[in-house]
């Protein structure tokens, strides 16, 4: 059986799947990190949203009305209008 990592999403996913993301992303965005971690977080969600049964940008909907939920008033009022 192959060895998993919980994320802090609560989501599990192999270690083979991240060095596979992490392989890919290497390959198509050599000299740019900053990219490559994009790329892989825009997998893992796009792998959490799916194992939830969820579209991808109903996930990410979800996720940021989260995130939201859990910061001060202050902060929140301040990435609304950045929103908007």
């Amino acid at each position: 059986m192959t060895e998993k990592t919980l994320l802090t999403t609560g989501t599990f996913l192999t270690a083979d799947q991240i060095a596979d993301f992490t392989q890919v992303a290497e390959q198509e965005f050599p000299e740019d990190p900053a990219l490559q971690e994009i790329y892989i977080a825009r997998q893992i969600m796009r792998l959490e949203s799916k194992e939830l049964g969820m579209d991808y940008f109903s996930y990410l909907k979800q996720l940021a009305d989260k995130i939201l939920e859990e910061q001060p008033q202050g902060i929140r009022w301040k990435c609304l209008n950045a929103i908007v």
